[in-house]
This record gives C-alpha cells, sequence and structure tokens, in this order.
C-alpha cells in the first residue's frame, strides 16, 4: 500500500477504531488485526490482508478468533458457503465473503471491510440461535 493510501487508512481507522486495530508487516506482506465486541458481548479479531495492488484489488478478510467458529448446534461451518458467506474455513480461520469482486472499488477503504466485518458478525451470532443462513441477515 503507498504512502498517502496509508496515511488516509490510518486517519479513518484512528477516528472511529482507535486502540482497536493494528497495522502489521512482514517483508511485503501487509495486514490489519481488527479487535470487534458483538451486541450480545463476545470478542472476535479480523485479520485484514492487504494486497500488493491495494486499494485496486479487495483485501482478504477471516476471523482469526476465536478459532475455528462452528454453526447453529455446532454444525461445521463450510468453505465457499454463499448462504454463509464463508470463503476458506481452516482450525485458524474463517475467511468472509463481504464484497463481490465487482462490488469492490479503489474509492472504498479497510473501514468499510470492517463495517461489512461487524455485520457479519451480527448475522453470525443470529445464525447461532435461529439456524437460519447468514444471507437471510444480510439479504444478499
Amino acid at each position: 500500500m503507498n504512502l498517502n493510501r496509508k496515511q488516509f487508512e490510518l486517519a479513518i481507522l484512528n477516528q472511529f477504531f482507535k486502540n482497536r486495530y493494528a497495522f502489521m508487516t512482514e517483508g511485503r506482506n501487509e495486514w490489519f488485526e481488527v479487535g470487534l465486541k458483538s451486541n450480545q458481548g463476545n470478542v472476535y479479531k479480523i485479520t485484514i490482508s492487504i494486497p500488493l495492488n491495494y486499494p485496486y484489488e479487495l483485501p482478504e478478510t477471516a476471523i482469526t478468533f476465536p478459532k475455528e467458529l462452528r454453526g447453529f448446534k455446532r454444525s461445521k461451518i463450510k468453505s465457499f458457503c454463499h448462504e454463509m458467506h464463508t470463503l476458506s474455513c481452516s482450525k485458524s480461520s474463517l475467511g468472509l465473503c463481504l464484497f463481490h469482486p465487482s462490488q469492490w472499488h479503489p474509492n472504498q477503504s479497510i473501514y468499510k471491510v470492517i463495517v461489512k466485518a461487524k455485520l457479519w458478525i451480527e448475522a453470525y451470532e443470529n445464525h447461532l440461535k435461529t439456524g437460519q443462513n447468514i444471507n437471510t441477515y444480510l439479504k444478499c
């Protein structure tokens, strides 16, 4: 991410998520780690991986805490599932489908990714109570 874009993203995050995120780098890899609390009081950590050509490419987002989220009645959440808005699933993270690639534009920000992840978390917690797919709550 170029310096101007990084400053833009950090300014927005400092305004709305101060002390709840970290910007990390390792070599050419860059990512944000963000702590979110659901309306039920549960804590989640999302990791947003920044692609090399960001903002022209959609960042990848995953829930990395708690590990291995389960669905309704402890069912396994499927990878690449439209109804659950998931991408890859592993024992260490759950990939979230927050945007269709055609919906992503360079004028969007990490802030919007975080807001959509928060909406996913709220839909997930409703799924745990009712068994309804996350798609039911997100109306996509």
